[in-house]
């Protein structure tokens, strides 16, 4: 039970830290620029699982970049023709 318990809290953990790295990266806008964010988000949708933040990542360069709207609408087709989503 102890090792259950400290797997998910490390989980947890380990998302927290991505979480707040990520958000770190998104307040420096003159090294993440628009053309860097596409790029990382180019380079995330070919990992095989998607990464865990990656809706996340591509909210917020959205938010950041609106501009970048058919570049992310074009991802997300990628991602459909994938078959990444789950269904229930």
């Amino acid at each position: 039970m102890v090792k259950f318990f400290l797997f998910f809290f490390f989980k947890f953990f380990i998302e927290f830290i991505i979480f707040e790295a990520t958000s770190l990266c998104f307040n420096e806008r003159s090294i993440y620029t628009a053309d860097i964010l596409a790029e990382i988000i180019q380079q995330l949708v070919e990992i095989t699982p998607i990464p865990l933040l990656f809706m996340r990542t591509v909210l917020q360069t959205l938010n950041l970049y609106p501009k970048l709207i058919h570049f992310i609408m074009n991802i997300l087709q990628q991602l459909i023709k994938k078959q990444v989503y789950f269904i229930i």
